[in-house]
């Protein structure tokens, strides 16, 4: 029953962290005189390198195992909660549209 709930919290704060950015979306399209594709791709760019680490995260199991790969993934996942933190105080003081892209692209990885 323990582990179910770690493992539940754990899914919930990667999905928090996919899309906690949602709501401050026109702020910073506003702040940044983004355009509605750029403030889009805000969001995008982390599903999208989500997407493209999967792929190289499947590839790394074959070769390695399952056990270790997914171990390495919980433990990083562990880590979420104080990733979503961290990533809300670097948005939040993101200087340039840019940094603030970076800073999602990072989360996605």
């Amino acid at each position: 029953m323990y582990a179910q709930a770690v493992i539940i919290f754990i899914g919930f704060s990667g999905f928090v962290g996919l899309s906690i950015v949602i709501p401050v979306l026109p702020h910073y399209a506003a702040t940044y005189g983004a355009s509605a594709l750029g403030a889009t791709a805000t969001f995008a760019i982390t599903a999208g390198v989500a997407m493209f680490s999967s792929i190289l995260w499947g590839r790394l199991s074959d070769l390695v195992g399952r056990k270790p790969i997914v171990i390495v993934s919980l433990l990083g996942q562990s880590a979420a909660p104080f990733a979503v933190i961290a990533g809300v105080a670097a948005a939040v003081f993101a200087a340039t549209g840019v940094y603030l892209l970076a800073q999602r692209r990072a989360r996605g990885g």
